[in-house]
């Protein structure tokens, strides 16, 4: 009972932060939303001293965790100009600590009730989003503004970070209209279209193409995993999308078109690369420098100018591709250690048996893992083209999403509970260390959050900023 309200509390808080933050006068809600992320990591760290199964259930994955972030600060002791690296360094390890805690949590709770609580709370809080947003609409052509894609989808300090949610949220929609409330239950279907509906119209409005081709990508490839067990959930997917297209003409084209005439409120359709490529062709060179470590944290920000077409294009905080940044700035060790990571955490879950156990009577947890595995996918894809596993909303839905995966191949192996295989002394020194760790980096991450405030006062920036680790992510 206490960690089933102990899970639930973690995911509404980062649901509700991540999806439905609204603090009036705030304008760093990008900090904000950083700070609740530090705080459920340390949350969830500090709470290993009391869980007696993590270590014994993840102790492998604990080992390459702390490679992970040896190798990153290796690279930084050695090669990084930043005297504030230490807050970058740890962002990721960290991050993976937490998603292993609360994976480690939810095992041991009836994992389907907390997944229908997920499915809810998601539905309600997007629902809420897509009313607001569409008030927001009709309160921009009263105004006279014709730029909407501009001004939607709102809550977000750029529309990239809005697309990230969008990536981790639209595969689960799906799971929620099989949901049976006994609260209004004729109007749960519809609450879930629009909400679904309204998504898919902002995905098209603001052109994000990266959510778009990494969804895409993400179904073909577990599709190929999981077969029929797919169809289901396309066939729901389908329909939203094509509800959402439906909205996205209406709205975004023959409203507008009345409105303001020859002035259309929607971004032109493109897939080009909207100036990346020169940004992952220094990245590339950057990789390759201290090779196989890397130039250390922030060095991205830090370093001199390798490549000519660098030199003459916009800069921003990180490179638009989230493992050419590790490899520019810890190396590609640092990337074949996270690869490694991932792929014991999900290889020995049996990903291509357990999919497919629709054939054998169990279509309902497949169809859960089938969903959850696409949005995973999607964010790994879509981590080619943008910050997913750095802007702060992302990694909050993602540290959640991505526990839910954990726990729901682990858990029907029974696993969860007679993992303990190290002395009860051995996993509380463990977990004291950990945190003791953890206590030294978020002091650091203060003074570097003081630091930038300082410099961001003095510079004048205003809305010229960079984001990364936080708004202001260019300093130093």
């Amino acid at each position: 009972m206490v960690v089933s309200l102990f899970c639930r509390i973690i995911i509404m808080l980062a649901l509700l932060s991540s999806i439905l933050l609204i603090l009036p006068g705030v304008e760093d809600i990008y900090s904000v939303r950083r700070i609740i992320q530090l705080s459920i990591t340390a949350f969830l760290v500090f709470s290993l001293l009391f869980n007696r199964t993590f270590f014994g259930c993840y102790g492998r994955e604990v080992l390459l965790i702390v490679l992970l972030a040896v190798l990153a600060l290796l690279s930084s002791v050695l090669y990084a100009s930043s005297e504030f690296y230490l807050a970058d360094v740890f962002l990721m390890p960290f991050w993976l600590l937490g998603v292993l805690a609360l994976a480690s949590w939810m095992r041991q709770v009836h994992l389907d009730r907390l997944i229908r609580f997920t499915l809810i709370s998601l539905v309600i809080l997007e629902f809420l989003y897509a009313c607001l947003a569409l008030f927001l609409y009709q309160s921009l052509l009263r105004t006279g503004e014709a730029n909407l894609a501009e001004s939607l989808p709102w809550g977000y300090h750029n529309i990239r970070f809005w697309g990230h949610t969008a990536t981790w949220l639209l595969p689960l929609m799906p799971l929620a209209l099989k949901l049976k409330l006994p609260v209004l239950p004729n109007f749960w279907r519809p609450v879930v279209y629009l909400s679904a509906g309204v998504m898919v119209w902002l995905v098209l409005l603001s052109m994000a193409r990266g959510t778009m081709l990494a969804l895409v990508v993400a179904t073909f490839v577990v599709g190929l995993l999981a077969g029929r067990a797919l169809l289901g959930w396309l066939t729901a997917m389908v329909r939203f999308v094509a509800f959402g297209g439906v909205l996205w003409l209406l709205l975004s084209w023959l409203i507008p078109l009345l409105v303001f005439g020859d002035e259309m409120a929607h971004k032109a359709v493109h897939f080009t690369s909207s100036g990346r490529i020169p940004l992952w062709l220094e990245a590339w060179q950057m990789s390759l420098q201290n090779f196989p470590l890397g130039m250390g944290g922030q060095s991205w920000i830090t370093h001199e100018v390798i490549t000519t077409e660098y030199a003459a294009s916009p800069r921003f905080g990180h490179p638009h591709n989230m493992y050419l940044q590790w490899a520019a700035e810890y190396g590609w060790s640092y990337l074949v250690v996270l690869g490694g990571f991932w792929l014991l955490a999900l290889g020995r879950l049996r990903l291509y048996t357990r999919l497919r156990t629709a054939r054998h009577g169990d279509a309902a947890d497949s169809e859960v893992r089938t969903a959850l595995l696409i949005s995973f996918m999607g964010a790994c894809f879509h981590a080619f083209f943008s910050a997913v596993f750095w802007a702060p909303a992302s990694m909050l839905l993602g540290m959640i999403i991505s526990a839910l995966l954990l726990a729901s191949f682990s858990q029907r192996e029974g696993a969860g509970v007679t993992g303990v295989s190290q002395s009860l002394w051995l996993q509380r020194t463990g977990a004291v260390l950990v945190t003791l760790v953890m206590l030294f980096w978020l002091a650091a991450v203060g003074e570097y959050f003081q630091g930038m405030r300082a410099d961001r006062d003095a510079s004048g920036y205003g809305d010229v900023l960079k984001p990364r680790f936080w708004l202001h992510g260019d300093f130093p």
